[in-house]
């Protein structure tokens, strides 16, 4: 079963949160754009943090995305992305778009939770719907992930 929920360590120093943000960043733009092309992203809600003075100078706080297996047409329901907070060296970006879909055709559904910005990572995916019918480039993809996250620490 897909339920997979990851908390690291606080960091002890910056460069090591300048490090595990940016390995752990890459797994998890790895996974938006796989499951992005594999099926369609019905919900994405995030805030982008940039900060020049904290390395690696841009965290994603609160993340989560939605997807839904078989891809298929959307329509964008609602959309309340903003700047909340900018400033010289220091910005906000509120991301939140919901897409509008159709529920019968929606065979497997997952949700995946990121987070980087309270000086430890937070990472979470988790099938709502239909584990069994994913994609297998999905179920593979997300074990590429667990594999090197959990094992390489």
């Amino acid at each position: 079963m897909i339920d997979i929920e990851y908390t690291s360590d606080s960091f002890r120093t910056t460069d090591e949160q300048a490090s595990e943000v940016r390995a752990w960043r890459g797994r998890y733009n790895g996974l938006v754009t796989i499951l992005g092309n594999l099926g369609t992203q019905v919900l994405v809600r995030r805030t982008i943090e940039t900060d020049r003075d904290v390395a690696p100078h841009r965290f994603v706080r609160n993340a989560v995305h939605e997807y839904i297996f078989p891809p298929q047409e959307t329509t964008v329901a609602e959309d309340r992305s903003e700047v909340t907070d900018a400033t010289s060296g220091y910005s906000l970006h509120h991301e939140e778009v919901v897409r509008e879909y159709d529920e019968t055709q929606v065979i497997s559904y997952l949700r995946m939770n990121y987070d980087d910005s309270n000086g430890r990572v937070e990472f979470g995916i988790k099938a709502l719907k239909g584990e069994s019918d994913l994609p297998h480039d999905v179920a593979t993809a997300i074990s590429e992930v667990e594999a090197s996250s959990f094992t390489a620490e």
